[in-house]
């Protein structure tokens, strides 16, 4: 099975290099992936992957334990653009690069050379080549905030001789019982129920106070729908909403700026954040936030929050308008992760199912005291922060 794996692999690489022929970009992308050198450092490189800015996100609170100690040369490597774009001139971070493709021939230049002492990879992102190469050349690997529900890919014995490869990583550090449960029954023995690393982040996002004057100022007009990382299914259902129900005005923040379809919003009063100089026009309902990485602030602005990715894989971080003690809107897709089941557990997450439902919440949360709702929120962030520190003392030990 890994040979074959391997085959498929190489003829992907093969496929990419050919269309880089006829396509800078993809030209870009091949080098990106194959291509290395690492910045001058002495100190030993401590290799982070992650799949995106998101998965970067429940790694961050890691790093910054780590460089605190100032003794290792910090890489990320990421899948996405959305993190490679994003992440360089970060202060913790001494470079950023894309991950090699997953070939013996690529992984192992990549691993030639930065020499990472360590690899540690957020949530599920799992090559197996980059994983192989790793322990073949002795280099500890380990997964943080994973997390695996009934039926997960890893549990299945199709493509096992692949997935086995999952019980020689160093330490799998799961969010919740079920993972671990679940990993055990499958027979795996390297796990740690560590709880989710990503509450501690959002924790110190809303710690940082970063303010935008124009999102305050806008709110203070209406009561603010924010709805973030949100897809097409997401956006057609709140315009529907917001087209019958001129009580609330929205910052709508897309997943992905560069792709959003602005003719959907023709027939409303709206805006670009980024065409603001000081104050948002007035009658202006729709406030797109175009920019990236402003999110996980933003929140704090909202009466009510939504956050997409509901009607699609899955539902995005609710944490993250959580740590602001905001009451959660979204699709019904949310059994993936623990936080946005809990979260509805507690009445604190609200699942919409059209937009006739979309409206009925919004009016609900806009015209009654959201107290209760606050304080559970803030209680069930407390109660679930501190697994950075446990899972980065465990592994310099």
């Amino acid at each position: 099975m890994f040979f074959l794996y391997n085959i498929i692999a190489h003829s992907i690489r093969l496929f990419i290099r050919f269309c880089g022929l006829f396509s800078s970009r993809k030209k870009e992308l091949f080098t990106h992936r194959t291509v290395y050198k690492k910045q001058n450092s002495s100190q030993p490189t401590l290799w982070f992957h992650a799949s995106s800015y998101g998965e970067f996100e429940g790694i961050l609170p890691i790093i910054k334990e780590a460089h605190q100690e100032r003794n290792h040369f910090i890489l990320c490597s990421f899948f996405s653009p959305s993190g490679f774009t994003a992440l360089h001139g970060h202060p913790l971070v001494d470079q950023v690069v894309y991950s090699p493709m997953d070939t013996k021939k690529d992984v192992s230049h990549f691993l030639r050379v930065f020499a990472p002492t360590t690899l540690i990879v957020s949530q599920n992102d799992f090559w197996p080549q980059m994983i192989k190469s790793c322990l073949n050349s002795q280099i500890p690997v380990y997964f943080v905030g994973t997390y695996v529900r009934q039926n997960h890919w890893w549990l299945q014995r199709l493509g096992s001789p692949i997935n086995s490869i999952l019980k020689d990583v160093t330490r799998l550090y799961v969010q919740d019982n079920d993972s671990f449960e679940l990993l055990t029954k499958a027979g795996f023995t390297n796990i740690d129920m560590s709880g989710n690393p990503r509450v501690d982040q959002v924790i110190s996002n809303a710690s940082e106070k970063k303010s935008y004057p124009i999102l305050e100022a806008f709110a203070q007009r209406k009561p603010l729908l924010v709805c973030g990382s949100t897809l097409a299914k997401d956006e057609s259902y709140i315009l529907a909403a917001v087209d019958q129900d001129d009580g609330v005005n929205v910052l709508l923040i897309p997943h992905d700026p560069a792709t959003f379809d602005y003719n959907q919003l023709s027939r409303f009063s709206w805006i670009k954040y980024s065409q603001i100089e000081h104050v948002c026009p007035p009658n202006i309902q729709i406030l797109v936030m175009d920019t990236l990485g402003d999110l996980k602030y933003v929140y704090q602005y909202g009466r009510i929050a939504y956050v997409g990715g509901g009607f699609d894989a899955g539902v995005h971080s609710v944490l993250e308008p959580a740590v602001f003690n905001v009451p959660i809107l979204s699709g019904p897709n949310i059994k993936k992760f623990k936080s946005a089941v809990d979260l509805e557990k507690l009445n604190c997450l609200t699942i919409i199912q059209n937009t006739h439902e979309l409206q009925s919440a919004v009016k609900t949360l806009i015209n009654r005291e959201n107290r209760d709702t606050a304080a559970r929120l803030e209680s069930y962030i407390n109660s679930s922060k501190g697994a950075s520190t446990q899972i980065w003392n465990s592994i310099r030990l």
